[in-house]
């Protein structure tokens, strides 16, 4: 290859050969320029190549320090990886495609109690609940196969101590960059503290519904929130009804405003407060309650609801009343019996006493009861008694008390008499009363009564006094067929 250069004032010829492996140059004018030239070319070729080097190992050392950079780069990645890794919350592994694991990091080996030294290289499912083992298995089966592209569950899990907890899986197939699956990676959480929330809280939903007594739920401003079947239940009131309205809207106005006041001061002081109150249903008939009423602080100590707990005691009332009213009436008749009107005498006595006015007692025994008891039994008795009763209570004044003492023996107490003429005319309208039949079964049965009568303050003072003085009549007018009344004789003065 032969290049003409024209340099230094003469003329140059570069001649290569490459097959040969020669490179000279051959100069047209004289030795001296062709040496000066030559010297100049060979300097320029000199500091060329220098500045070639130069560039290159600038260029080279450019591209060290880029990738030391980039080793430190991904040395720092791998340790806030490494740290993420084994700081996590959540217990982070690796298996492989034969279900054994590979890695773990520090939270798996906490969770299990177990070192990661030997989690390491032990099989998966062997971590879970033995209940759900199978199931673990087919699922991690399909996640292998890519039958499924992830799991998101919550499971049963076994310490290496033997004591359970569940645990929240997420995990996906770990892929190489052809695709293929190379394992699973997983992500577990203990939710342990969350079950058992879980579980409290459905507890008391069932207790909410469950519960026989009515439970509302209000707001710090007193306003419903919450009600469950029973309220529904015991007040007629549908949840829609009531809810974001006051409970005073059940009040019956029974209670006072003073009532109210108490209610909610003890409430402020103490947090609780129960008792007995009358509400309202939704259909306005009033009904008493058993109420209890608990205030539900917030963290900062400020209300944040109100609980309140109630049931229907109407028919613990009615059962009160009716112990009540035996203890002071007559199973049979209904009739007083002789201990209340005892009492009823004496809170009568106290009055005539008081107001000096004159009182009167009647003692009634049936004749003529003892056969009729005899020959058609008890029923029959029985159905006389309660005839006789109703006879004497529609014969006598409201104010009149009629007593059954017992037997067929009967009291009457008439707290103001006129006259004694009065007590007589009662007397002989009660046994006229007495003296029509009884139909019992289609069979008419009669009867009649002797009746004996006693005064205030003529034949006694007290009320034993009276009732004994009326016994004694009583006898003797037995004794009189055709009176069947006597009175009784005033006491010495």
């Amino acid at each position: 290859v032969t290049e003409t250069l024209q340099f230094g004032g003469g003329t140059w010829t570069l001649v290569a050969s490459p097959a040969q492996g020669n490179l000279h140059w051959t100069s047209h004018q004289s030795n001296a320029n062709v040496l000066l030239g030559a010297g100049l070319l060979l300097s320029w070729l000199l500091a060329a190549i220098s500045f070639l080097l130069v560039r290159q190992q600038q260029q080279a050392l450019s591209a060290l320090a880029d990738m030391q950079s980039a080793n430190r780069h991904l040395a720092d990645k791998e340790t806030l990886i490494r740290t993420i890794y084994d700081s996590s919350s959540v217990g982070i592994f690796l298996m492989d495609a034969s279900g054994h694991l590979t890695h773990v990091n520090r939270r798996m080996s906490e969770l299990f109690l177990c070192p990661q030294e030997q989690l390491v290289g032990s099989e998966y499912v062997g971590l879970i609940h033995p209940a759900e083992r199978g199931v673990a298995r087919e699922r991690m089966l399909k996640l292998l196969a890519q039958h499924l592209p992830s799991v998101d569950v919550e499971r049963r899990y076994v310490r290496q101590d033997g004591v359970e907890f569940w645990g929240h899986l997420s995990g996906r197939p770990l892929l190489d960059s052809q695709g293929h699956v190379q394992g699973l990676v997983g992500v577990l959480a203990d939710i342990s503290d969350r079950k058992k929330s879980e579980a409290a809280a459905e507890l008391a939903r069932i207790v909410f519904e469950a519960s026989p007594e009515g439970i509302m739920v209000t707001d710090a401003a007193n306003r419903i929130v919450s009600v469950n079947p029973s309220f529904v239940r015991i007040t007629g009131y549908r949840p829609e009804e009531v809810i974001g309205r006051n409970p005073r809207m059940l009040a019956s106005g029974r209670q006072s405003p003073d009532f109210y006041d108490t209610m909610w001061q003890q409430l402020s002081d103490t947090s609780h407060w129960e008792g007995e109150l009358w509400n309202r249903r939704h259909d306005g008939h009033l009904y008493p309650e058993w109420l209890s009423i608990t205030r539900v602080p917030a963290k900062d100590g400020v209300t944040e609801n109100y609980i309140a707990i109630f049931q229907d005691i109407t028919a613990r009332r009615q059962a009160e009343e009716r112990i009540r009213y035996l203890a002071h009436h007559d199973y049979l008749t209904g009739l007083a019996n002789r201990a209340y009107f005892v009492d009823l005498m004496a809170q009568s006595l106290a009055l005539a006493r008081r107001y000096e006015r004159r009182l009167g007692v009647l003692f009634i025994d049936l004749d003529r009861f003892k056969p009729i008891n005899d020959q058609y039994g008890h029923d029959a008795g029985d159905a006389v008694l309660k005839e006789a009763a109703r006879r004497f209570v529609e014969t006598v004044r409201e104010s009149d008390k009629v007593c059954r003492q017992g037997g067929d023996e009967f009291l009457i107490l008439v707290p103001e008499v006129g006259s004694h003429d009065s007590l007589e005319e009662l007397a002989k309208k009660l046994l006229r009363e007495l003296a029509q039949p009884i139909d019992w079964n289609g069979t008419a049965l009669t009867l009649s009564c002797s009746i004996g009568i006693a005064t205030y303050p003529e034949c006694g003072s007290s009320v034993d006094d009276l009732i004994q003085a009326a016994d004694t009549a009583m006898y003797q007018g037995k004794a009189d067929p055709e009176q069947r009344i006597a009175v009784a004789r005033p006491i010495a003065p």
